[in-house]
């Protein structure tokens, strides 16, 4: 996700300045916008597993203050 942010945002910085620049731009911008929809599925994957974690770790943390 990073690596994929970086480049995105290197990309989007950019100004292209001739008409060969602006259609390399549309190309790339096209190639990102292919990849935002894995990228939101492995976000929102990552995201459930946080919460699962998180909560787990919660339980386990007041289970364990229950035992003392």
């Amino acid at each position: 996700m990073e690596k994929f942010a970086s480049e995105a945002i290197e990309v989007l910085r950019q100004q292209p300045q001739t008409v060969a620049e602006i259609g390399e731009a549309n190309v790339r911008h096209k190639l990102f916008a292919e990849k935002m929809t894995p990228m939101w599925t492995l976000l929102d994957k990552g995201e459930k597993k946080n919460r699962i974690l998180a909560a787990w770790t919660k339980e386990q943390v007041s289970q364990g203050t229950h035992k003392n």
